[in-house]
């Protein structure tokens, strides 16, 4: 009798433990961040300048010598409660708010420099976890690599961290 209580134990004791042994993992999902956490997490910095002849389509270009450029040592700043500031090295700076439209597809800044009536511009954009691009409408006078004035329609700007 003593042997079979023994058995018994020993069989429970094997099933404890083969159960206990098996439990599974949880995976930890990690969430994905928001627009507004990835263009708010750090500060950014303009590292390539393009222009596009085309309002739509077409192919971009790099900027040529003459073409206006964001100084590559300015720092862009987007706070999660929608300010927008951008400080140079030499301490020219804009501040102005930033939105998003409803589908988070393109970004709204309103800037004003130096106290200067505000001005707002609405872009396309894309943003990581390192990268932000801004796709911006307009008309942009601007002399190419020949020397020659071109109208360009679009400017890409793109910012690294």
């Amino acid at each position: 009798m003593t042997r079979i209580y023994t058995k018994i134990t020993i069989t429970a004791l094997l099933c404890l433990l083969i159960t206990s042994s098996c439990k599974k993992d949880t995976p930890v999902v990690q969430k994905e961040k928001t627009k507004t956490e990835l263009i708010s997490a750090k500060g950014w910095k303009a590292v390539k300048t393009e222009y596009n002849t085309q309002s739509t389509g077409g192919t971009f270009v790099p900027s040529g010598p003459f073409t206006s450029t964001i100084p590559t040592d300015a720092v862009f700043l987007f706070t999660a409660d929608h300010k927008y500031s951008e400080t140079e090295s030499d301490g020219v700076s804009e501040e102005g708010t930033w939105k998003f439209n409803d589908a988070e597809t393109s970004i709204t800044l309103v800037i004003s420099r130096h106290g200067n009536p505000a001005k707002t511009s609405t872009s396309a954009f894309t943003v990581t976890a390192d990268t932000l691009v801004l796709v911006m409408p307009g008309t942009f006078t601007e002399m190419d690599e020949h020397g020659e004035f071109v109208d360009y329609k679009q400017k890409r700007l793109t910012f690294t961290h």
